[in-house]
């Protein structure tokens, strides 16, 4: 599964916990202007740990 984080949008909160091996998580530049920035770092980070990719999106 793929998951895009914009300035504008994300996926639930949920949605990104549940990710691992084999799903991509994409965030682009602007997206840590965002006001739930740091929940959502803290979704990404267990996405990670269960195996899921997080890359850039220039």
């Amino acid at each position: 599964m793929v998951k895009l984080i914009r300035h504008d949008a994300a996926p639930p909160l949920g949605d990104l916990r549940r990710l691992g091996k084999g799903d991509t998580v994409w965030v682009t530049d602007k997206a840590r202007e965002r006001k739930d920035w740091s929940r959502i770092v803290s979704a990404i980070a267990d996405a990670v740990s269960n195996g899921a990719d997080v890359r850039r999106l220039a």
